[in-house]
């Protein structure tokens, strides 16, 4: 069995991870908002939000997908317009 270090190690990694993902993402949306501006393209799609957040609603949580997304969402929103 493993011991609680170890729990934590694996945890602390994945942490690593999500952040990593996170900020790359974040890269990947900045790129996009330069794009739909150039394109005259609105910035926000709530239609898109919605489609993602339904996509991961059977897998977990309802109320986490929802609340995660939109956390992600918002924070992607904030740092595409250079806040």
């Amino acid at each position: 069995m493993k011991e609680l270090q170890e729990f934590r190690t694996e945890i602390d990694s994945l942490d690593d991870l999500l952040v990593q993902i996170l900020q790359k993402r974040i890269g990947v949306v900045r790129d996009l908002m330069v794009y739909k501006q150039q394109e005259g393209l609105p910035i926000e799609d709530l239609r898109r939000e919605q489609e993602i957040i339904e996509r991961y609603r059977q897998s977990m949580n309802p109320n986490f997908v929802y609340s995660f997304f939109s956390t992600i969402f918002e924070e992607s929103k904030r740092a595409g317009r250079g806040e």
